[in-house]
């Protein structure tokens, strides 16, 4: 998966966004799912893009030099 399509899977999923469509990845192995069926595809403004679905993160790795235990 390209890193650009794997970021905005990870934002999708932050945002509450059901997926979204990308010309990435349109014509090669990339648009196909893990058992070799083919991902949704459609035509906008005479190009082609792929259905992506959201990846729900199970954590976050955040970065501080200080933080506040008590903030909600």
């Amino acid at each position: 998966m390209p890193q650009g399509n794997l970021a905005e899977r990870i934002r999708a999923a932050g945002a509450g966004i059901g997926g979204f469509f990308t010309p990435t990845g349109f014509g090669t192995e990339l648009a196909k799912h893990g058992d070799g069926s083919p991902k949704e595809t459609r035509e906008i403004d005479g190009r082609m893009y792929v259905y992506e679905t959201p990846i729900h993160a199970d954590l976050a790795l955040i970065k501080a030099e200080r933080g506040d235990r008590w903030a909600t």
